[in-house]
């Protein structure tokens, strides 16, 4: 999150997708019924209808008409952690961030809750929590569900966009035989989470060591290890990883290794591209050098 987004949310009222929290919640060591609280806002903001992310500002303090004020708590939660319990008690896995942010001074945590498929609930109880029963924020309190609105969430779920994802190429400038490639998403299609890419660079073209940008290594997803003496190259980023209806993303540059008079007209480039929760789809990208 970055600094004009928590700006905004610190001057919004709370919402379906927005609460603050002046204490941090109970998590280490912490009685089953005191978890149970942290368990029922997670679950009330995943099932809430909402179109953006949720968020839980902690260590804030409500200042109704007026900006909340930001008064820090000491400890964090760790996001492993959290994203496991959370994960372990839910009937299908629940996607969601934790992040320790500074802002006037003190250090604050934001919950980060996507919008993904609901309903989500419990696999058996917990706590004052009850399986099989789907906590649901309205507004900025939290109720259970009843048996209608289920059925729509689950309606609404079969309507939802998915990403169509698409691999692209531009040719370096200035450089014979240097190519970048880009993953794009096609408008009007849904959020591609979790984007993974397979390249398989005809020899003796090769990744570049020194990234996208010829300065520091880096490339547009992390690349995954590879085995050895493998040319096939794999990228794969996180749930927080989102590519946009209508964006793309550069993810990585490839060089030619060969003699520099011996550089193709023109080279062929196999694929596999997807994301979360679509089927991946392999292709060949043709790259032309003028």
């Amino acid at each position: 999150m970055d600094q004009s987004l928590l700006e905004g949310l610190l001057n919004e009222e709370e919402s379906s997708s927005l609460d603050f929290k002046r204490e941090q919640y109970a998590f280490d060591s912490a009685t089953d019924d005191a978890k149970s609280e942290l368990l029922k806002d997670v679950l009330a903001f995943a099932n809430a209808w909402r179109r953006d992310d949720a968020y839980v500002l902690v260590g804030v303090e409500e200042v109704r008409g007026s900006r909340s004020r930001p008064i820090g708590v000491s400890v964090h939660l760790e996001d492993a952690n959290l994203q496991q319990f959370v994960t372990s008690k839910t009937q299908k896995p629940l996607r969601l961030a934790y992040q320790v942010l500074r802002v006037d001074g003190v250090e604050i945590g934001a919950i980060r809750i996507p919008v993904q498929d609901r309903p989500f609930f419990l696999k058996r109880d917990f706590g004052r929590l009850k399986r099989n029963t789907v906590y649901l924020r309205h507004g900025s309190s939290t109720n259970t569900a009843d048996p209608d609105e289920i059925a729509r969430m689950a309606l609404a779920a079969k309507h939802v966009a998915l990403p169509q994802l698409a691999v692209e190429s531009r040719v370096w400038p200035m450089r014979q035989g240097v190519f970048v490639v880009a993953i794009s998403n096609k408008s009007g299609s849904g959020v591609a989470r979790a984007p993974y890419l397979e390249l398989e660079p005809p020899s003796p073209f090769q990744l570049s060591q020194y990234g996208l940008d010829g300065t520091n290594g880096q490339h547009g997803l992390p690349l995954l290890p590879q085995a050895e003496a493998s040319s096939l190259l794999k990228f794969a980023g996180t749930t927080d990883v989102v590519l946009h209806p209508g964006t793309n993303r550069d993810i990585a540059r490839i060089e030619w290794h060969g003699a520099r008079d011996k550089v193709p007209s023109k080279v062929a480039l196999p694929y596999v591209v997807g994301a979360d929760g679509i089927a991946v789809v392999s292709g060949t990208i043709e790259i032309t050098f003028s």
